[in-house]
């Protein structure tokens, strides 16, 4: 009886025990059933710290004196935000992988993957669809199979799962011929759905394939889409406008099937011009 009495009484002084959490400097850092996750401070907050600091010691010293020194204050108290603002967008823009802490990256995920992800622009390319997908099967399927399926016929369950999802993409894409630089143009298959819009499509073209072709926002100045079979310029898609054209491809003739090309102005007969590039992600578009 002794003994169950100082179980309970322990029991009652310390009830997280029961849960099997252990507590660490910083509070709960782990429970058995693994519904508590570790959090660590990330730069953001090392920063802002540091930017609150330096406000209030900056305030503070300019109350303290007076004339030419307390307006040399003054200017600093505005001009030290913007200069640390310019730097933390640029470090966004170029490097925002640095602005995580290690706690944040995801533990299923290798750091170096996973930096590269955040840089790396989703392609509709089908041949890198189409890999991702069937590695993607390949990798799954057989686990899930095993219980239902006899042994030797996994594989062949999983090939035609494979060729499936295959014919399925295929009969979503486009073909788009894409010039090249001192060679023959590259025929690529793109996938669109139903959902993408105008934008969407010039946007992932010059990311994935214009960007050493055409200047930014020249769509359709500098190059444009046209249809091979019956030749029409899409001229009248992206134009005089920044705002991203929203309108489905399906609006302004667009469809899974179709074979386009890129056509450089300006540029001598089969030689393309090599200068920096980019799409006019946002221009009102109308079908020609």
């Amino acid at each position: 009886m002794r003994g169950l009495r100082d179980e309970s009484d322990r029991r009652q002084e310390c009830p997280r025990a029961q849960s099997g959490a252990m507590l660490g400097p910083m509070g709960p850092m782990q429970e058995r059933n693994g519904r508590t996750t570790p959090r660590v401070l990330n730069p953001l907050w090392i920063i802002s710290l540091f930017l609150g600091i330096s406000e209030t010691t900056v305030g503070i010293a300019a109350t303290q004196v007076t004339g030419w020194i307390q307006g040399l204050f003054a200017v600093s108290a505005t001009a030290f935000p913007l200069l640390v603002s310019g730097a933390f967008f640029a470090t966004l823009w170029k490097k925002p992988e640095v602005l995580y802490a290690p706690g944040d990256f995801p533990e299923h995920v290798p750091v170096p993957e996973f930096v590269h992800g955040i840089h790396r622009s989703v392609s509709s390319s089908l041949d890198e669809v189409s890999s991702v997908v069937r590695d993607t099967l390949e990798s799954i399927l057989p686990a899930i199979l095993a219980p239902r399926v006899p042994p030797d016929a996994v594989q062949d369950v999983v090939g035609e799962a494979v060729a499936s999802a295959q014919a399925s993409l295929e009969s979503r894409a486009i073909k788009i011929d894409i010039p090249r630089v001192g060679a023959s143009a590259e025929r690529v298959e793109w996938i669109i759905d139903q959902n993408m819009t105008v934008s969407n499509l010039l946007d992932s073209l010059w990311l994935t394939h214009l960007r050493e072709l055409v200047k930014p926002y020249t769509y359709p100045k500098q190059w444009v889409l046209m249809d091979r079979q019956t030749g029409k310029m899409f001229e009248k898609v992206a134009q005089l406008s920044l705002n991203d054209d929203d309108r489905l491809l399906e609006e302004i003739g667009i469809v899974p099937g179709m074979e386009l090309a890129v056509v450089l102005k300006g540029a001598p007969s089969g030689q393309n011009r090599k200068s920096r590039p980019s799409v006019d992600p946002g221009m009102k578009a109308s079908q020609q």
